[in-house]
C-alpha cells in the first residue's frame, strides 16, 4: 500500500512538471491580436518599409551575440493575465538540461539528456527518479531563450522590428513575430541578443514568459546527474503492468 501511495504521488507531480512543459510550448506558440503600445509606433509606414533592411541587418547582429553561449541559466516566470502560473529555474548544457520546479509543498526536478534519450523526474522527498523515454517530449519541450532567436533567423518574413524600449531597466529591441495565425511579441536584450520577455494573447488572455537571472558561466556536469542513491523507476516497465484503457 506504501508503494502505491509513493507511486501515486510521484504521478501527480510528474503531471505538474509535464503540464507546465507543456504550457510553456502554449505560451510561446499561440496568440493572436496583440496590440503594440504606442511608443513603438511612432513611425509611418512608408518609413518602416524604407528602414527595413537596416533594422533586420541590426537584429541578426544582435541576435549574433547569443551564438557563442554554450551555457546558460536562467529562472522562467510564466503568468496568465498578470497571474503567476508557473516558475522554474533552468540549466543547459549541451545536450542536458535540468529543470526545477515546485507545487506547493511538493517539489521535483526534471532532467533530461537529449545524447541518451532519456528523462528524469526527481522527487527530493521520496528520494525516487521517475524513468521516461525520451521520445515521449521531443514534441512537448518548452523553448528556450535561445529557440527564439533561431527561428527569427530562419525566416524574416515572419516578424518585424517595431521598436526599442527598456524593460526591466535593459533595452531591447522589440520584435513582433508571425507564426501561422499566431502573433507574439519579444522583447531581445541588447546585452545578451536573447528575449527576456515573451507576450502573446490567447482566448482573450494575455500570456507572458519572462526570462530573469541570466548566467553563462560554466556549470559543472554534476549539476546534471541524479543525486548518489536515488531509487528509479522506470516509466516503460510501470506502463507495462497497467490494465488497457477501455473504448
Amino acid at each position: 500500500m506504501k508503494n502505491m501511495k509513493g507511486e501515486f504521488a510521484l504521478k501527480k507531480v510528474f503531471s505538474v512538471l509535464l503540464g507546465t512543459v507543456l504550457a510553456a510550448t502554449l505560451i510561446s506558440g499561440c496568440g493572436g491580436g496583440q496590440q503594440t503600445p504606442s511608443s513603438t509606433q511612432t513611425s509611418s509606414a512608408s518609413h518602416q518599409e524604407a528602414q527595413a533592411p537596416s533594422t533586420s541587418d541590426d537584429l541578426k547582429t544582435l541576435l549574433a551575440k547569443a551564438k557563442d553561449i554554450k551555457t546558460i541559466s536562467y529562472t522562467m516566470v510564466m503568468t496568465g493575465d498578470g497571474k503567476e502560473l508557473a516558475k522554474s529555474k533552468m540549466w543547459m548544457k549541451g545536450q542536458k538540461v535540468k529543470m526545477e520546479m515546485s507545487d506547493g509543498a511538493m517539489k521535483g526536478t526534471f532532467y533530461v539528456d537529449s545524447a541518451k534519450k532519456v528523462a528524469y523526474t526527481y522527487i527530493p522527498e521520496q528520494n525516487t527518479a521517475m524513468k521516461m523515454d525520451m521520445a515521449q517530449f521531443e514534441n512537448k519541450k518548452s523553448k528556450t531563450p535561445l529557440d527564439y532567436g533561431e527561428q527569427l533567423e530562419a525566416d524574416e518574413t515572419k516578424y518585424s522590428v517595431i521598436g526599442d524600449e527598456d524593460l526591466r531597466g535593459e533595452p531591447c529591441k522589440v520584435v513582433e513575430a508571425k507564426d501561422k495565425d499566431a502573433v507574439s511579441k519579444l522583447w531581445i536584450s541588447k546585452k545578451l541578443g536573447m528575449p527576456i520577455r515573451v507576450e502573446s494573447k490567447n482566448n482573450g488572455t494575455l500570456n507572458t514568459i519572462d526570462f530573469i537571472d541570466f548566467e553563462t558561466a560554466d556549470i559543472p556536469d554534476s549539476q546534471f546527474e541524479l543525486p548518489a542513491g536515488v531509487q528509479i523507476v522506470d516509466m516503460n516497465d510501470l506502463m507495462k503492468g497497467m490494465p488497457k484503457a477501455e473504448n
